[in-house]
């Protein structure tokens, strides 16, 4: 059970644009595999997954900060789930949370990040008949937050982190970038 679940995971974080897995077996399969198969089509694909997918969804608003000077770090969440996900909180640190890093403004929430939406691949969503880009750019319920950033001289770790929540599933909780200010 526990490999198929991270074989689900896997798929979901390559490919984010699949409806859907379909599970086949040669032979008899366990309860408990059967059990956790559900559970996991479930979980990742109809009720809200959120998440970090790429290093582009935690930027800067200036990647040249000088010291003293204020910037925005600004994350992009996604929700590839099948539903809405409410109140999602994501959390900015300077420094590895788990290795004491200091929190950079205080929580943000998201009030609805909405579900993926299906983009056609011959280009139109054949309900809203929108261009393929507009939809990928709304298509994956992509919100972004953001916080000031007052830059201090040196290296630095600035990380965001979606704060777990029962309602949603998370596949990648934590997005790190890294900067120097000179």
């Amino acid at each position: 059970p526990e490999e198929l679940e991270e074989q689900v995971r896997r798929v979901r974080m390559l490919g984010p644009e699949m409806r859907g897995l379909a599970f086949y077996t040669t032979g008899r399969c366990s309860d408990a595999v059967l059990k956790r198969a559900n559970e996991c089509c479930f979980r990742y694909f109809v009720r809200p997954v959120v998440g970090f997918f790429s290093e582009g969804d935690l930027t800067l608003s200036d990647y040249q900060p000088v010291d003293q000077g204020t910037v925005r770090l600004q994350a992009t969440v996604h929700n590839l789930g099948g539903m809405d996900a409410r109140q999602v909180r994501v959390r900015f640190w300077d420094g590895d949370p788990a290795k004491g890093g200091e929190p950079i403004g205080g929580p943000q929430f998201i009030t609805r990040l909405p579900a993926a939406r299906w983009v056609d691949p011959d280009g139109f969503n054949t309900r809203s008949k929108e261009p393929a880009e507009t939809l990928r750019r709304e298509g994956f319920g992509i919100v972004t937050v953001s916080v000031p950033w007052k830059a201090k001289r040196g290296p630095h770790q600035l990380w965001a982190e979606i704060v777990p929540d029962a309602q949603y599933t998370t596949l990648r909780g934590f997005q790190e970038l890294r900067v120097t200010v000179r």
